[in-house]
């Protein structure tokens, strides 16, 4: 089996709890790109990309 084509997803924002001080709610959003991974084979496979 060989890896045939990569590709990487645009950013996808997902909401995240608030973070708070004192004072201030700070509204935060994590960002996530996916990596899908094609095969010679026909298999593929998706996970979240981590930098």
């Amino acid at each position: 089996m060989k890896i045939a084509d990569v590709q990487l997803s645009d950013p996808a924002y997902i909401p995240f709890r608030q973070m708070a001080d004192a004072i201030n709610v700070l509204p935060t959003a994590m960002s996530y790109l996916f990596l899908q991974v094609f095969t010679d084979e026909g298999i593929t496979g998706i996970g979240p990309a981590h930098g």
